[in-house]
């Protein structure tokens, strides 16, 4: 589903997928998994320096998430971010 979301106060587009709540427990305890992931277009952020991050943070529908992982696609055009809730990771 094609959304926005906002990142260093700047708005961005994307398509996000589901919402999941789950986290898993391991022998450290609670592992938080991704909630929700964001495909997004790598050019709208300009240089690489300015691209999200883990542990960055980003808002969408008015709700601030953190960024676990980017992974860029294998010619760097599109950035899969996975997003948690804000207490987690």
């Amino acid at each position: 589903m094609p959304t926005t979301f906002t990142f260093n106060s700047n708005d961005y587009s994307g398509i996000i997928s589901p919402i999941s709540q789950e986290r898993s427990y391991d022998e450290t305890g609670y592992d938080p998994e991704t909630n929700f992931q964001i495909l997004a277009v790598a050019s709208q952020f300009g240089t690489v320096s300015n691209r999200p991050a883990p542990q960055d943070k980003i808002t969408v529908a008015g709700t601030v998430y953190r960024i676990l992982t980017v992974t860029p696609d294998e010619f760097d055009v599109a950035l899969l971010i996975d997003l948690a809730g804000i207490d987690q990771a």
